[in-house]
Order: structure tokens, then sequence, then C-alpha cells
């Protein structure tokens, strides 16, 4: 069974992926009516996977690979993190209702603190949380965005990461790695869609 719920800031959704015979979970989030974007390492190698998002009712959607789009620049041979993203179309019987869309940030809001939100596993759930975490670092070359970030559980890539700018709520990066250190801390290594933008658009013009 997959579970989606409805963020307070966005529609979140949970893709879950089936590979080898085991379901695993990952997040996503809308960027149009009918489209999402996610961590493209979360359905690379997926035999099968669906999606679904609860706000009005229930909209199941399974997903064949003729609509899924990984960007070109990943590869996971050379970098786990790299342009982790894909755009993922929704089929024109499953539209989501009424989406709250939200634009991309523009900004590195590096020092700040940004809401990280995911369906990692916890406690034996899936279940969706938001956590507060700080932007150290944005490697334009890599197109990621780096957060001290603590928290971080299987399940919450693809996930969104919101800042605000101007007051309004934009989408900063999606969720793709972890990184831990000896002392126990720990970085993530985040997509910026904002600097793939151009891709995501010729994505989202397709028919």
């Amino acid at each position: 069974m997959v579970l989606a719920l409805f963020s307070i800031l966005n529609p979140v959704l949970v893709v879950s992926h089936l590979n080898n015979g085991n379901l695993g979970f990952c997040s996503g989030v809308l960027i149009e009516k009918s489209a999402l974007i996610t961590a493209a390492h979360c359905l690379e190698n997926a035999v099968s996977s669906s999606i679904q998002y609860q706000a009005d009712g229930p909209v199941i959607d399974e997903i064949n690979n003729r609509r899924i789009a990984f960007h070109p620049g990943y590869h996971p041979q050379f970098s786990l993190f790299r342009d982790d993203i894909a755009v993922v179309k929704l089929g024109p019987a499953n539209p989501i209702a009424s989406p709250l869309t939200l634009p991309l940030c523009r900004a590195d809001h590096i020092g700040e603190l940004v809401t990280r939100v995911g369906f990692g596993g916890r406690n034996g759930l899936n279940q969706e949380v938001q956590f507060q975490v700080q932007v150290i670092a944005h490697d334009h070359r890599d197109a990621s965005i780096i957060l001290d970030d603590p928290y971080s559980m299987p399940g919450d890539s693809g996930g969104p990461i919101f800042a605000l700018e101007s007051g309004q709520t934009c989408i900063l990066g999606i969720h793709s790695t972890l990184e831990s250190h000896p002392d126990g801390s720990k970085i993530s290594f985040n997509t910026s869609p904002y600097l793939l933008r151009s891709w995501i658009r010729m994505i989202l013009s397709r028919p």
C-alpha cells in the first residue's frame, strides 16, 4: 500500500518503487497539476512504481517508464547526488484537482533555517515529518544544496526543502542523500531544481 498525505506547505507525495521484489518508499512534490519531481535514484531501477495523493480524496497512479524523465547529468557511478532529480508526469485520468504549486527558490539561503519534508521510515512507519534544518553550502557546479541535517531517514529521498523569499514559500531543493561523519554529525546533499529549471521546463512542455 502506498501512502501520501497533504503537507501544510504543498502537496507532498510518497512515491513507492518496487525493485527486485522489495517495496521501497520515497517522497515527491508537485510542481504543476499533473507533474511531480523526486530524486532520480528512487526510480532508476524500479520495475514498477506508483504514487498516491490524498486531499479531497485519494488519487492512485501507476507510473510507467514512458512518464519518468531522469536528468541526463545523473550518473550514480560517479556521484550519488549530482543532478539527482526526475520528473514524473501523472496519467491523464489522475490530475490533482486543486494543487498548491509553489515557485522555485532563486536565492542560496546559506545560513538560514529551511523546512525539509519527507515520508521517511520512523518507528516502523512511513509518515510525513517536517524538520527545520540549516543551509550550510550551495554548490552550483553540482546543482546541490548542503544541509546540516541530523534527521534524514530512508524514505525522505525526493522530498522537498522549502524556504521563504519575500514572504512567499518556495521550493529550494529535492532531498538526495546523507553523509555521516565520525563526530556524529550528518549533512545531506539536495538537488536544486532552480539550477536545473531549463531541463525541467523542457520536460514539462512535452506532451
